[in-house]
């Protein structure tokens, strides 16, 4: 299957290394002591966790960031595409708010992981509802962080952020589906981010595609 889209996720441990995992191959669990290892095996170790021959692999790399002065921690995810810069942009601007304690309250609300930490997916406009929620596995909820708020509404933040989630099926909760905001899996970040501020979903509980 050529067309099909594979993420892998490369975790950063520290001392303990690099871990690799991926939402479409579930058997895919490994690891290497440097990040240069894992990149220079990643073709094999991808192809024994089961992904098909000729599927398109998306590199993200993600580390986990403890909130200063808190015990709190966070994982920021951002891909290794033609995007790289800007995503990582927007991971710094993150950091950057993360370190203010008067700025940091309100992404800090955002919504968690099953193991307790909260993921931030670094974002640019054209990122897809389809391309996300591939990242994520049925029942996970993420923040997307943006930082072309220069440009957005007249700029004013250093970061734009939105809780995104992914659902196998439509059930009961507080958040919104695609159907609410009239959007669709080839929608865009920037166009979840206009129905968010005309009103068409709410501000405050997560866009989830199912």
């Amino acid at each position: 299957m050529a067309d099909q889209v594979v993420h892998v996720l490369l975790t950063d441990y520290g001392q303990y290394g690099w871990g690799i995992t991926s939402p479409q191959l579930p058997e895919l669990i490994g690891g290497r002591d440097s990040y240069q290892e894992i990149r220079d095996d990643l073709k094999d170790i991808v192809a024994f966790g089961g992904a098909p021959e000729g599927a398109q692999v998306v590199v993200h790399r993600q580390m986990y960031v403890v909130v200063p002065g808190s015990d709190e921690a966070c994982i920021v995810r951002f891909a290794n595409d033609e995007y790289e810069f800007d995503r990582f942009e927007a991971g710094m601007r993150l950091t950057g708010v993360l370190k203010d304690a008067g700025q940091r309250a309100q992404i800090m609300a955002g919504p968690k992981l099953a193991t307790g930490e909260r993921l931030f997916i670094c974002a640019v406009p054209s990122d897809t509802v389809r391309w996300l929620s591939e990242q994520l596995l049925p029942g996970e909820v993420a923040s997307l962080v943006t930082s072309f708020a220069d440009e957005w509404l007249g700029g004013g933040k250093p970061i734009i952020e939105m809780p995104f989630g992914y659902a196998l099926k439509r059930s009961d909760g507080d958040w919104s589906s695609l159907s609410d905001a009239g959007l669709t899996e080839d929608s865009t970040l920037a166009d979840m981010l206009m129905a968010r501020d005309s009103g068409k979903i709410s501000q405050d509980v997560p866009l989830v595609a199912c």
